[in-house]
């Protein structure tokens, strides 16, 4: 189905329920399907499958629109939280139109259920990655491999640029996506995670690449300073370490030193800039004052009063591309 036609298609539904409800000022169906309008090219993945360790893994690509469609364009891998799964990600973080205006193809992966043996469950059995945080949990797949193994995939079917592979992630993704820096640094070229650290105790990357950290000061899930942490449910869980633990891990990794900085405060986002080193590689730390555990920017279709929600200090795709593109 061509992008006019599937317009004109949820205009004809969008129409139907209004007439069925009776009145327009229904406005969350309405909304809902403003939504859907606006992200119709959402509809354009295809869903690819690999395997991996004997098991069928699945992923979603969308490759944009292009002039010259045998042109290796970059990759970018989005990788979602826990819970999450890759058609969430692709409909409630921008990519796809990111994608279409800046030309590079993007991967949404998927992660396995915590208990592999049963179906997954946003609640009950959630996706998540092998990131690193439960060393010994050898119910965790090899999500390492499941990543090589997708930009395989991809590059053997679609134009790729080998050299502008970039990875990002939210939460437990992006602590995934920090895992994959360190372990397929050979294939990715700079990561940009998203409220995540990085647990691997000590990273021994075979080369150093840049990354860019992007968290909130309101974030109990990955805290600025040393505290007991709250899980999505309000329960304490462990105590975890401060961020700057993990940004350390990074400085060493690209040979850069913690007091070698540059800070720049304004308007509610303090920026921290380490290097550029002598391998070239640098990192930049975003801090966001009053943001708490989500995605900086994220699409929000409703909130609670159907009220539109505040503006955010600032969008994440949109930095996080102009990291990758400077790289």
């Amino acid at each position: 189905m061509e992008k006019w036609e599937s317009q004109i298609l949820v205009l004809y539904v969008l129409l139907f329920v209004c007439l069925l409800g009776g009145q327009i000022k229904k406005m969350k169906y309405t909304l809902f399907f403003l939504f859907l309008l606006q992200n119709i090219d959402s509809f354009a993945l295809e869903q690819r499958s690999v395997t991996v360790q004997g098991r069928s893994r699945i992923y979603l690509i969308h490759i944009p629109k292009t002039k010259n469609p045998d042109k290796p364009l970059p990759l970018v891998l989005m990788l979602h939280g826990t819970g999450g799964s890759a058609e969430n990600s692709s409909r409630y973080y921008g990519w796809i139109e990111k994608a279409e205006q800046e030309s590079f193809t993007i991967v949404f992966g998927e992660g396995t259920p915590r208990d592999p043996t049963q179906p997954a469950h946003q609640d009950h059995n959630p996706n998540i990655w092998n990131d690193g945080f439960q060393p010994n949990n050898k119910n965790l797949s090899n999500d390492t491999l499941y990543l090589q193994t997708v930009i395989d995939n991809v590059a053997n079917s679609t134009p790729i640029d080998r050299k502008r592979i970039f990875c990002t992630g939210f939460s437990n993704g992006a602590s995934m996506c920090f895992r994959a820096g360190v372990e397929l640094s050979q294939s990715i070229a700079a990561i940009a995670p998203v409220s995540g650290n990085l647990w691997l105790s000590h990273p021994k990357p075979a080369r150093p690449i840049s990354m860019m950290l992007i968290t909130g000061d309101a974030d109990l899930l990955n805290p600025i300073h040393k505290t007991k942490a709250n899980t999505a449910t309000g329960h304490i869980r462990n105590v975890l370490p401060p961020i700057f633990t993990t940004i350390n891990k990074w400085l060493r990794i690209i040979g850069a030193r913690p007091e070698s900085k540059e800070v720049v405060e304004a308007k509610g986002i303090k920026l921290i800039h380490y290097g550029k080193t002598a391998s070239g590689k640098e990192v930049f730390v975003i801090i966001l004052a009053g943001q708490k555990h989500d995605w900086p920017g994220r699409d929000i279709i409703f909130t609670d009063s159907y009220e539109k929600p505040p503006k955010p200090l600032l969008y994440a795709t949109e930095t996080i591309w102009d990291f990758f593109k400077s790289q």
